[in-house]
């Protein structure tokens, strides 16, 4: 059974062999735009027992060793005997540190020196209509916001402007009803301000559904954090649109100057395909 001590310590023990202790560190890929969902246990034997180091790799989605195959003699056998003893608490343990380090990893980068890799971001819909961009479309790894509504459970997934002239803090939300972990159709949106706490529906709303306000506010609820981590969100993803725009252009750093996108009337449509009026979206 796994028992966390402090940050990325943890402790290991068979429960056939409660007194045998290992301690074990964790590590994990630092690229914010990888998908990868694998981890690496870096596992000591008791001291006394002279155990060699083992480093086991685990998949987290599909809960089984990664590149057992390279694995030989005892080190294969004790992955093996390891893999059978995780419980599913064990592995929930690892999710949840997984994937709060990744969130970390993208949110403090700095992507002005970091290799921003060809993302396939629409330059013209963002420059003439504001379109959005899906947060996990760039960031596959980030964490996902649950919500749970009259026994309704749901994913909420995340939209931001990336546009180099816009500084609004709207978000666009995707609230997806999902079922023993399979996403539903029938989804319902809305554009949540994170610095107001202002929540504008999207129509049309989904009978039986509950209503998008009731969901953001069960969101929060669930992590009190979370405008907070949006405003990271939509900064990371602004700078890396930033980095990819300036190649777009084929300029570096400062050099590049984006154009003025087409002013809106205050009463117009917000370009971004919102439904809000111009003056309630990205004209505020």
């Amino acid at each position: 059974m796994l028992t966390k001590l402090h940050g990325r310590r943890f402790e290991w023990r068979f429960e056939e062999e409660p007194s045998r202790v290992y301690p074990l560190g964790i590590s994990i890929c630092t690229n914010p735009f990888c998908s990868c969902d694998t981890l690496t246990l870096e596992f000591a034997g008791p001291a006394s027992d002279g155990v060699p180091p083992r480093a086991i790799e685990l998949e987290l989605e599909r809960r089984r060793l990664h590149g057992s195959g390279k694995l030989e003699g005892g080190e294969k056998l004790f992955a093996r005997r390891f893999e059978a003893a995780m419980r599913d608490e064990d592995w929930n343990i690892l999710c949840v540190l997984f994937f709060n380090e990744k969130e970390r990893y993208i949110v403090e980068a700095d992507y002005r020196k970091l290799d921003v890799p060809d993302i396939p971001f629409d330059v013209d819909a963002i420059k003439d209509y504001s379109a959005m961009v899906q947060f996990s479309g760039v960031f596959p790894a980030a964490l996902r916001f649950p919500a749970s509504v009259d026994g309704a459970d749901f994913v909420i997934f995340d939209q931001y402007c990336v546009h180099p002239d816009c500084d609004c803090h709207n978000v666009m939300l995707s609230l997806v009803p999902i079922a023993d972990g399979r996403i539903l159709s029938n989804d319902q949106e809305a554009i949540y301000d994170y610095r107001t706490g202002e929540v504008e529906v999207i129509p049309p709303l989904q009978p039986g559904s509950p209503r998008p306000e009731r969901i953001i506010e069960a969101m929060i609820a669930v992590n009190r954090e979370a405008a907070k981590e949006l405003a990271r969100r939509h900064a990371a993803i602004r700078a890396v649109y930033r980095r990819v725009y300036r190649r777009h252009l084929g300029l570096t750093g400062a050099a590049a100057t984006p154009p003025s996108k087409p002013a809106a009337g205050r009463n117009d449509p917000c370009p971004c395909g919102s439904g809000k009026k111009y003056k309630r979206c990205h004209g505020a």
